[in-house]
């Protein structure tokens, strides 16, 4: 009893730490840090505009998916805001206020992210929860992650990718094990059977749903399919079960993002949408080379993120995350216009691929045989 509450007790405490340090550094000084840009702006007006028009189309420029506004509206309509904080024309503390509200949220979602990137680490390397606890302490402290502090899509957008990869990942790793009786032996019945299929039914379809939401944020997250139909592939399943469980899976990611284009047909507005999405993917830009911005923000975390992925990748053989980065860095060289903040929805990778190279190497340091 007593090493069981131990046990427990340890594990809240290694959960406990990232979330903490990641709850000041993506929440202290809202306002102050980093300073405000134009965009911000423009992804809080959305949002007023669809709780004072009920419509989720501000003019006729279709260049991103509703998602976001409509996340945004739901919680303003919660709190009340703007009219609960009294705004004032003119006064800096009322504007101050506007933007603090707005920029609180963001930070609570980099907190659940960081939550996620933990059960995300715990759940796939199961024997070593230290990678865990790495993972989600980098994207706590390391100076890249704080692109998530200001209101972005792409901030949005994040906490649903990592839930879409999450849910697959426990898909994944749903065994026998997890339909197995309290004395280890396995529940063969036909209600055991049933509970096991619905549970896999439902991880199947939440994976799907998050991801299709992140596309219905953003269009960019398209790049997040190959990694997530790679763990439903590499699941310990019949083929054919694996073929109606992606079946399955795709069609929530397809038929939520589709929402966006249906809704410009039904409002005779198609032409405005085509002419928004290429005009949108046709600007102009840097592509992948804007990583060189990243490396002048944090050059520590891009470094061992990048070294991190070739020792995953060719000493752990582990696919898993050069899956998730080579189609977003495809998609980027195809659509060239990249800013800095695009990279965040990768972040996670940097985060996890350090973590793995920091604990494979303190664990060949403790191999290696001291000198006598």
């Amino acid at each position: 009893m007593l090493a069981s509450t131990h046990i427990k007790l340890k594990y809240v405490l290694l959960l406990a730490i990232p979330l903490s340090v990641s709850a000041f550094t993506h929440l202290w000084n809202p306002i102050g840090f980093p300073y405000i840009v134009g965009d911000e702006g423009h992804y809080i007006r959305r949002p007023l505009h669809v709780l004072d028009q009920l419509d989720p189309q501000e003019g006729a420029r279709y260049d991103h998916p509703y998602f976001g506004q409509l996340f945004f509206a739901a919680i303003f309509n919660i709190i009340g805001y703007p009219d609960s904080l009294n705004p004032e024309p003119g006064d800096v503390n009322s504007t101050q206020a506007l933007y603090m509200v707005p920029r609180v949220i963001i930070g609570l979602l980099a907190v659940f992210d960081t939550f996620i990137i933990y059960k995300i680490c715990e759940r796939l390397y199961t024997k070593n929860k230290t990678i865990a606890f790495i993972g989600s302490i980098l994207f706590a402290v390391m100076p890249l992650t704080w692109l998530t502090r200001r209101i972005y899509l792409d901030s949005i957008q994040l906490p649903l990718i990592l839930l879409s990869i999450l849910f697959a990942i426990y898909y994944y790793g749903y065994g026998s094990a997890q339909n197995s009786k309290g004395d280890g032996s396995i529940d063969r019945s036909a209600k055991g059977l049933r509970r096991s299929i619905d549970k896999r039914t439902i991880l199947i379809i939440l994976s799907g749903a998050t991801l299709g939401l992140a596309i219905f944020t953003k269009i960019p997250a398209l790049t997040m399919i190959p990694v997530a139909a790679y763990l439903i592939l590499r699941s310990n399943r019949k083929y054919v079960r694996k073929m109606k469980a992606l079946g399955l899976w795709f069609a929530p990611v397809i038929l939520i993002p589709a929402i966006w284009p249906a809704y410009a047909i039904s409002v005779g507005e198609y032409d405005n949408w085509y002419s928004g999405v290429f005009s949108q993917a046709e600007r102009g830009g840097s592509g992948i080379g804007s990583i060189g911005v990243l490396f002048k923000i944090d050059p520590v975390l891009v470094s061992i993120g990048i070294i991190g992925l070739v020792f995953a990748t060719v000493i752990r053989k582990d696919l898993f995350l050069l899956i998730w980065i080579i189609p977003f860095l495809v998609f980027h060289t195809i659509v060239p216009w990249t800013q800095h903040f695009h990279w965040i929805q990768i972040l996670p990778v940097f985060c996890i691929a350090g973590a793995l190279l920091i604990d494979g190497l303190a664990s060949a340091l403790a191999k290696k045989p001291r000198a006598r």
